[in-house]
């Protein structure tokens, strides 16, 4: 793809960095999810850590999704950006569960590792068979079976200690990808702090301090570095208001 390309959507030239903001909080959400994954693991919170991590790499899917446009299918990025541009509702919501793995395929045939994609479907079987709908219940000779050992707490730690790699790995795929991709990371990694710190946000209030405290440590392990942790921060980064 040429550099910076532009998006054109119903004859209408808007600039790949259009998803900015959506980008920074898909991202932070990812991490915010792995923080708790990892909180819960060291709770032995094996339920808590199975849903987290899932939604984890679902969110970090989506933000992939936003830091790489051009690798989303055309009808699909036709509403994106139609909804984007009408500028009422959040566009992630048009993003389903199931398109996902499919938009990382295509991602995969320009450098993307498969692991997020096998990851993600991986820690969907664990969410859905066990840990939100399970134990599935059977009859077998007149009596309720469960189905308990389908997983095991050793599968859900494999997934959650796979997650802070994977947050690495996808914004250096990303920044690969073109000028605009590099411009959307460089907003996102500085948003950051201000995400997990605004008093107007719910991770300040829903979140525990340890894991505020771990997203934070998660942070400073990413690649083109936030702002420090005793920065201020008083809003974040987002694209050219010229799209």
């Amino acid at each position: 793809m040429p550099s910076n390309s532009p998006l054109t959507i119903d004859g209408q030239t808007h600039k790949a960095t259009i998803f900015a903001i959506q980008a920074q909080a898909s991202y932070t959400k990812s991490l915010v999810f792995a923080a708790e994954a990892r909180v819960a693991l060291a709770d032995r919170n094996c339920l808590w850590a199975a849903i987290a991590s899932y939604y984890s790499l679902f969110h970090l899917s989506i933000a992939v999704i936003y830091l790489a446009p051009h690798l989303v299918e055309p009808a699909l990025l036709a509403q994106l950006v139609r909804k984007r541009c009408a500028g009422l509702e959040d566009p992630t919501t048009l993003i389903s569960h199931r398109q996902l793995p499919k938009f990382l395929s295509a991602c995969e045939a320009s450098g993307l590792k498969p692991r997020l994609r096998e990851l993600l479907l991986n820690a969907k079987d664990i969410r859905e068979e066990y840990a939100n709908y399970g134990p599935r219940i059977i009859w077998k000779h007149d009596k309720p079976t469960f189905l308990t050992h389908g997983f095991r707490p050793s599968d859900v730690r494999r997934i959650a200690v796979s997650i802070p790699p994977l947050l690495r790995s996808s914004l250096r795929w990303a920044h690969k990808q073109d000028e605009s991709s590099q411009f959307v990371i460089l907003a996102v990694t500085v948003s950051i702090p201000w995400f997990l710190r605004n008093k107007d946000l719910h991770y300040s209030k829903w979140c525990s301090p340890k894991v505020l405290a771990e997203a934070e440590s998660l942070m400073l392990t990413l690649p083109f570095r936030p702002m420090k942790a005793n920065s201020k921060c008083s809003g974040p980064p987002s694209a050219p208001a010229d799209y």
